[in-house]
């Protein structure tokens, strides 16, 4: 009864973040054009920020904290796996916490640290400004690329890897083909991160 109400408990975090998710990302889109302006540089990207206003900074600061329904979304996938596969699961279930505090720390650099470098840019002289800019572009490769995409991203595939092999296992009572979906996406994504998309380069130290 009380793995039932984990389950059950998951399932509806995972649903209500997945709705969460779509009405934040859809804010950003409109008023943000986002993710096409992360590939801007501190000039455009900054004062663009500072425009969304605090309800802007708001819904940055909730879609930061979305990352933390893989936690109990994980847990409930644990109990429903464990029978048949209980090591593979908890390993599983650590991928998801470790993706989760990853996606975090990269997304909640925008309604906290980088909001204050726009307030500093658009205030700022000549000199300040490409001080900020270049820490701007610092934090955006280590927090944003390496933390929050590769190290995250790359655990929430193996997250789903892990789950899509124990719905597999005989025993699972799953029908193959959820598990069998589970697979395609950590694959694709592994694909992404290490061949379609190389890391951000590295400034010179000369």
């Amino acid at each position: 009864m009380r793995s039932a109400n984990t389950i059950r408990t998951g399932a509806i975090f995972l649903i209500g973040g997945a709705i969460a998710f779509m009405a934040v990302f859809s804010y950003l889109a409109a008023q943000f054009n986002y993710p096409a302006v992360l590939d801007g540089d501190a000039s455009h990207v900054l004062p663009s920020l500072l425009a969304t206003g605090a309800t802007g900074r708001t819904v940055w600061a909730i879609y930061g904290f979305l990352p933390l329904i893989w936690i109990p979304a994980a847990v409930a996938a644990f109990e429903a796996l464990r029978p048949v596969r209980e090591g593979s699961m908890r390993v599983a279930m650590l991928f998801a916490v470790v993706s989760a505090i990853s996606m975090m720390l990269g997304l909640l650099r925008w309604p906290s640290i980088h909001w204050t470098l726009a307030q500093a840019y658009v205030g700022g002289t000549e000199a300040t400004q490409l001080a900020i800019g270049g820490l701007f572009a610092g934090l955006n490769s280590y927090l944003g690329n390496y933390i929050g995409e590769f190290l995250g991203e790359l655990a929430f595939s193996v997250f789903f890897l892990l789950s899509g092999l124990a719905m597999l296992a005989r025993g699972s009572r799953f029908p193959r083909g959820p598990g069998t979906s589970e697979l395609p996406p950590p694959c694709s994504e592994w694909w992404e991160c290490f061949a379609t998309r190389p890391p951000p380069s590295l400034p010179s130290p000369l």
